[in-house]
């Protein structure tokens, strides 16, 4: 088994590590974290073998590598015996969560949040490794992953587009559906993988988990100060630092905050404002979701960014590797 997954697990392994996907657990790190060794294809069609032993800087670029430095065509990573979750899943009031989330932190292997922008209560699940056998599948999960109920809430995302002034209350009978107590046990993949959910924008930043309480806090007041209607989830998980150069958490244990929004009218002004609150938190954008930040901003969110620039240049003086995105975050002429 793996140490720790992502909640949605169709990505390839190559680009999952090379954006930093990551799971939940504050003593967990995000996947990159648990690679060992890397086999690189440079532009000039030289084989590296990347491990911390042999080369320990051009192996944290490799980690998280945005696909700039070459073709990863083996990697090797960090396992373990296969293992079961036990899943225990609650709602609870927005202040009286945050009030006992150190605790929460503190005695589960994994902890995360969904929240529902216009309600006032937090999804809670907390995961934790057992022994127990696995719990029969029961009929009310089956058809919260049927056709049937994606069709459904594609149906109100559908009635929010049109009536946006809905929208609190469609999340309202949202949550009061689906935010309930639960309780399973699985396989980890089972219980920590999502099922696919309708389309939609994300928007990520890792920020100091110290300041999670009080982001969140200012994301509440913010969505009803602007009177925006979100129309999905926020989800809040936490994972431990690393050494990875361009890792959302080099150097210090983070909180990430994923704020989804399907298309609406009030989609620029959400992530505008919300990357305003995720800047002033000294936030660190997920590599492989929206965000507006370059340049000054981005050397300030990831000291690294020089040094890995000098080493995209090294391995690929022509550019063989760039792309509009690269081009982008590493402050590059474009073509």
């Amino acid at each position: 088994g793996l140490i720790n997954v992502g909640s949605v697990a169709e990505q390839s392994i190559g680009g999952a590590t090379a954006t930093g996907t990551h799971g939940t657990g504050v003593c967990l790190g995000n996947l990159s974290s648990h690679i060992r060794k890397l086999r690189l294809l440079t532009a000039g069609g030289e084989w590296l073998t990347l491990s911390p032993s042999e080369d320990p800087e051009l192996f944290s670029a490799g980690c998280i590598n945005l696909g700039a430095l070459g073709i990863v065509t083996e990697m090797t990573l960090a396992v373990r015996d296969h293992y079961r979750l036990e899943e225990n899943a609650s709602p609870h009031q927005f202040e009286t969560l945050l009030s006992t989330l150190p605790e929460r932190l503190e005695q589960n292997r994994h902890v995360k949040l969904w929240w529902l922008p216009h309600t006032g209560t937090i999804q809670c699940f907390a995961y934790n490794e057992t022994r127990r056998s696995s719990t029969p599948r029961r009929l009310r999960r089956s058809v919260d992953e049927s056709a049937l109920m994606d069709g459904l809430f594609n149906g109100l995302l559908f009635a929010g587009r049109v009536f946006p002034g809905a929208v609190p209350s469609l999340n309202g009978l949202v949550s009061r559906g689906h935010f309930r107590k639960t309780h399973r046990v699985a396989p980890y993949e089972q219980i920590l993988n999502i099922p696919m959910p309708p389309r939609h924008d994300e928007m990520e930043y890792a920020i100091p988990a110290v300041a999670a309480c009080e982001v969140l806090r200012s994301i509440r007041r913010m969505i009803a100060r602007c009177r925006l209607s979100v129309n999905f989830v926020a989800e809040v998980r936490w994972v431990a630092r690393d050494d990875i150069m361009l890792s959302p958490a080099n150097g210090r244990d983070v909180c990430h905050i994923t704020a989804c929004m399907a298309k609406s009218r009030d989609l620029e002004k959400y992530y505008s404002e919300l990357e305003a609150i995720f800047r002033d938190a000294d936030g660190r954008p997920h590599w492989g979701k929206v965000f507006t930040v370059e340049d000054a901003a981005m050397q300030r969110a990831y000291p690294s960014l020089g040094k890995f620039s000098e080493i995209r240049r090294k391995l690929d003086p022509e550019g063989v590797f760039l792309n509009a995105y690269v081009r982008r975050v590493l402050a590059l002429p474009s073509r």
